[in-house]
């Protein structure tokens, strides 16, 4: 078989079902073209169900997002010290093609779940969409640093999410690491800038959705924005005795097409 590479790809927010419908039945109507006219079936799942394959089926295209991983949050901070978070791994991604007469009549269908931030704490982990033999895994969750005026640190942020058994496995892109910066000198010598923290970015999925890094200086990490994206980590400078949460990972997603 030939691979064929003119198929569209395209970013897609988590919830946005007609532009994911759009962009799959593009790549889907080439491939119904490339095959002769064949007739096929979408099934898109966003939480556990039960596949039944259809009478008639010949080939069966299955394509699997992991849930995302969770930002780490930040603790509380004393006079001039500050804490940070780093942004949660994305979903992984497996795909294959698969002769139907070799599937059940039935499959399970398992949707990862995105990993929930926890405050002042590192995050938990996305988990593994699944089907058949396939697995994308979840992204793992940042990690989160203590407290400090002293030292540059660094919060890692989560690895994204492995993948096995498909014709593809990809793993999802890592979180951004979450740094943590010292008090300083000024340029001039004669002042100091107090510590300050930036919180890491999420990693994407196959289909983007990586959280963004916050943009005030003491906030909670913002979830991922799209199927199987990482949340962002938070970040306190001086002086807070809130703590912040790490974004919420998104779930995953599970794409099932079959060709008469």
């Amino acid at each position: 078989m030939v691979l064929r590479t003119d198929f569209t790809d395209t970013t897609v927010a988590a919830g946005n079902h007609a532009a994911l419908h759009n962009d799959t039945s593009t790549d889907v109507n080439t491939l119904s073209a490339w095959l002769g006219g064949t007739r096929h079936q979408v099934n898109v799942y966003v939480s556990n169900a039960t596949w039944t394959k259809p009478a008639g089926a010949k080939f069966v295209w299955v394509r699997l997002v992991g849930g995302g991983g969770a930002g780490g949050g930040a603790v509380t901070t004393a006079a001039n010290e500050s804490a940070v978070g780093g942004g949660g791994g994305g979903g992984g991604y497996c795909e294959k093609w698969w002769d139907a007469a070799s599937l059940s009549a039935t499959q399970a269908v398992v949707v990862g779940q995105g990993g929930t931030g926890v405050a002042g704490a590192a995050g938990n982990d996305g988990t593994a969409s699944t089907f058949s033999t396939m697995s994308a895994g979840g992204g793992i969750a940042g990690t989160i640093t203590a407290a400090s005026s002293t030292a540059l640190s660094v919060a890692t942020g989560g690895d994204g999410g492995p993948s096995s058994g498909g014709d593809i496995n990809a793993t999802g892109f890592p979180g951004e690491m979450g740094l943590r910066y010292p008090s300083l000198r000024d340029g001039a010598g004669t002042g100091t800038i107090n510590a300050f923290a930036r919180g890491g970015m999420g990693g994407g999925s196959v289909f983007g959705g990586n959280a963004r890094t916050g943009n005030t200086s003491n906030n909670s990490g913002f979830a991922g924005e799209s199927y199987g994206g990482g949340g962002s980590g938070g970040q306190n400078n001086a002086s807070q005795v809130t703590t912040r949460t790490g974004g919420s990972g998104v779930v995953g997603i599970v794409i099932v097409i079959t060709f008469f």
